[in-house]
């Protein structure tokens, strides 16, 4: 059962209450990210997130993990592009400690000056180690194709320089101007009552977060292969859709239908064409993002100089086929069946379940169980999942490669072919 309410302080409170389980999950959300910052403040909402698991007034860093550890818990925060959130899991007796604890590192934060030295140079560690990933060095290249000069574009950690422009005093005035504030949400998963929740965090914050104002990012230019020289051996592929504005809840599990039958399962249209039976790559999916104003789609791979070509023709091959016909019956209900069985899995997760209520309310959707969502789902029809392919993929697509100078000719040569065939 999910519950709503709303702390004194402004907070919407949602529980996914469920008794089949002896843990809980407690996630603090606020809804501004990397997208929020201003240019020469990049990567201040990671470094923030950071420091605040440096001690605070009353609690060590070390006695935050020992208090965690000793109630056999785990404790946790991420920045996205447009979020920051602080989590954790605990057997469900100590979910009241595991909230006064992340309720601490929020509100008492000590921002020590050694600690922000120190904690900056793990970030730029952080950073290198991405640029080593071939995966997540390119996706960054291509976000920059993707979003130009928008906030979009920006690597949620910053870049090294900026971060060494940063000053100890401008971390602290973002600080106490964003999370002195009541966040905007909480979110609880585990046998707990809504009742309970408030208890825990009613009077513990300040006045309400101010309302973020976002611009649209302009669509990016269709067409034209684009192609970035590093230094990792395989080439990383993007092909993106892009859809404004964005989706609408129907649309939503539309597009989880359609993602999980062209390249999110391993029985997908684009693992069993280009990986299983072609051998030409040896990883491809495709995920969609959401945002607030926009929705993208997008399909990875990653593949060889000598498979770059083939492997070009044989995408944009199955790309047309499924814009010309659409998915087939047995893919889409194969589909459903899949995403039906892995909510099946996730609803012993709390910590799935926790995640999940907070992006249905920071996507302005009124937070529904996994059995509404199985009902969506088998609600969709054929018609409006291929409608919806039809439709992301009716504006062209962006072809995008990152890797060796050597690729870069082939790349380009097959990608051309890619928007005329």
């Amino acid at each position: 059962m999910i519950e709503k309410a709303s702390t004194n302080e402004g907070t919407t409170v949602i529980v996914d209450s469920t008794a089949a389980t002896e843990v809980a999950a407690v996630g603090i959300w606020y809804t501004f990210g990397s997208r929020d910052e201003i240019e020469e403040m990049q990567g201040s909402t990671h470094f923030i997130e950071h420091m605040l698991f440096k001690g605070t007034s009353r609690r060590s860093p070390f006695q935050i993990a020992q208090e965690i550890d000793r109630l056999g818990g785990q404790i946790n925060a991420a920045t996205e592009r447009e979020c920051v959130y602080f989590f954790s899991s605990v057997p469900a007796e100590s979910f009241e400690t595991a909230g006064e604890i992340l309720i601490d590192l929020i509100n008492n934060a000590s921002f020590k000056i050694e600690d922000f030295y120190r904690e900056r140079v793990v970030i730029e560690n952080e950073l290198v180690a991405a640029e080593d990933d071939p995966e997540e060095h390119a996706g960054e290249i291509f976000y920059k194709r993707l979003w130009g000069k928008h906030p979009l574009a920006r690597p949620i950690g910053g870049s090294i320089p900026i971060l060494k422009n940063i000053k100890h005093e401008d971390i602290i005035n973002i600080y106490s101007n964003q999370y002195k504030s009541s966040p905007p949400l909480i979110t609880v998963a585990g046998d707990l009552s809504v009742d309970r929740v408030l208890k825990t965090f009613s009077g513990v914050f300040h006045q309400p977060s101010d309302q973020i104002h976002r611009i649209t990012p302009n669509k990016p230019f269709i067409g034209a292969p684009y192609y970035t020289i590093s230094a990792h051996q395989n080439i990383q592929i993007f092909c993106t859709f892009n859809n404004y504005p964005k989706i609408s809840r129907q649309e939503y599990y539309a597009l989880l239908i359609a993602n999980t039958a062209l390249g999110d399962s391993m029985s997908s249209r684009l693992f069993q064409a280009l990986r299983e039976n072609l051998g030409l790559c040896y990883n491809i999916y495709s995920m969609p993002s959401f945002f607030s104003d926009l929705t993208d789609w997008t399909i990875y791979a990653s593949t060889t100089n000598a498979s770059i070509t083939k492997f070009i023709y044989a995408l944009s091959k199955e790309l047309h086929t499924i814009f010309e016909f659409g998915l087939s019956n047995v893919e889409i209900m194969n589909a459903k069946s899949h995403l039906i069985g892995s909510m099946k899995f996730d609803s012993i997760d709390v910590e799935h379940r926790m995640h999940r209520i907070a992006r249905q309310w920071m996507s302005d959707s009124i937070p529904i169980s996994m059995i509404q969502s199985q009902i969506y789902l088998n609600s969709m029809s054929n018609e409006s999942i291929n409608a919806l392919i039809k439709r992301f993929m009716s504006d062209g697509a962006i072809l995008y490669g990152v890797g060796p100078a050597r690729a870069e000719s082939s790349f380009c040569k097959a990608a051309r072919s890619f928007f005329t065939c």
